[in-house]
């Protein structure tokens, strides 16, 4: 083994192991403490999980396609096609997020009246269910066609024109447009209630109001970082992918690809820790749990 393939492989098993770990935290923390029972917290806590699948499914089968396992067609695609599932999954959530702080903003009062965690429970099972669904598209068939393999990499069996057209455009450059325009209504709508509680809290003497909504924009804030990290580290590879249909004859390095492809999986250890800095109750519930 080359001293770059040991690199590649103990850099996945490191970021799954970390992923699995801070997320599982965050994950019982949220489950064992009644107070983080919130419709909000349960879609946190399902992006949480997508974040413990990284580890569990999506870090071992890069490994394996990265030493050309499994050597058949469509164990191939599967493998590959685990990655896409997850990552949508995770895009997602997000939108679904995204939405909700919009709600919980925009309309307080129907978002009081409609949104339960009971509903949010079902929201979450949908957006699995969809996430995966379009991760299984190469499965259906949009794939490099059957062909005998003798070494499994991503790029013989997903075509270019799937990972671009389909998976960034489609499932990854849209929800995030939205969540963006989302984000810059919800900066508008803060603008706006900023400058009249300042007035009113003139005309109270000072005395603070809407708390309720502080946290609401607070949240926002998080998701909104969510998202941008999200963009940085999963840029490298979709540059890649769309180098690698508009611009075949270009070149690069192997360790660059795998240097891209380990910063897209890592993504998923940066949130746990977003998730303790932007909720004073979910770091206090996880140092409760691990006796710090």
């Amino acid at each position: 083994m080359q001293t770059r393939d040991f690199i590649y492989i103990t850099s996945e098993l490191v970021v799954g192991f970390v992923s699995v770990f801070s997320n599982s935290v965050v994950l019982a923390a949220i489950c064992r403490t009644p107070r983080l029972h919130t419709v909000t917290n349960v879609f946190m806590g399902n992006l949480a999980l997508a974040d413990v699948m990284v580890g569990i499914s999506v870090t071992p089968c890069a490994s394996l396609s990265y030493v050309g396992l499994p050597r058949s067609f469509y164990g191939c695609v599967f493998i590959n096609s685990i990655l896409l599932m997850v990552t949508n999954v995770s895009i997602l959530m997000m939108l679904t997020i995204a939405i909700e702080r919009f709600i919980a903003i925009k309309e307080p009062f129907f978002y009081d009246r409609v949104l339960s965690i009971t509903r949010a429970i079902f929201v979450n099972i949908f957006v699995w269910v969809l996430g995966l669904s379009l991760g299984m598209v190469p499965l259906a068939g949009w794939n490099t066609g059957y062909h005998e393999v003798e070494y499994c990499e991503f790029r013989d069996v997903i075509p270019a024109e799937y990972m671009v057209y389909f998976q960034f455009f489609g499932v990854v450059l849209l929800p995030m447009s939205i969540m963006l325009l989302i984000y810059i209504y919800i900066i508008i709508i803060v603008r706006k209630h900023v400058r009249r509680s300042n007035a009113i809290s003139e005309h109270f003497q000072g005395k603070p109001v809407h708390d309720h909504f502080k946290k609401d924009v607070k949240s926002a804030r998080w998701l909104s970082m969510v998202m941008l990290l999200f963009g940085i580290f999963w840029l490298p590879i979709y540059i890649l992918n769309l180098l690698r249909l508009f611009c075949p004859q270009c070149q690069y390095s192997l360790s660059f690809l795998l240097a891209a492809i380990v910063m897209s999986h890592a993504n998923s250890c940066i949130n746990p820790f977003l998730y303790a800095a932007s909720n004073s109750r979910i770091e206090r519930a996880i140092k409760e749990m691990l006796g710090l």
